[in-house]
């Protein structure tokens, strides 16, 4: 799978120090659900980007603000889509 060919998260909240917290929307049966995390972006001594989840004392409140941002976003989401549900299982009626 090429660059071009992989999915994308439907968000990304952004911090400092290269720390994100990317929202992904998945399908099962018909119904949407999301996931989200942080991860944190880093050079290796090759000069390769790598991620890491794990996070210093220093970073923690950036991590959750930025979950904090997700969750609200995913609460949205899933709000819309269940009205979107809602409304095709009455037209279906």
């Amino acid at each position: 799978m090429t660059s071009l060919n992989k999915k994308r998260p439907v968000q990304e909240f952004r911090g400092v120090g290269n720390i994100k917290v990317a929202v992904w929307r998945r399908e099962f049966e018909g119904r949407f659900f999301y996931t989200y995390g942080p991860e944190r972006g880093y050079k290796d001594k090759d000069g390769k980007w790598q991620s890491t989840s794990s996070f210093s004392p220093q970073e923690w409140d950036i991590v959750h603000r930025l979950l904090e941002s997700a969750s609200k976003y995913v609460a949205d989401a899933q709000a819309k889509d269940t009205a979107v549900q809602a409304e095709a299982d009455q037209a279906a009626e």
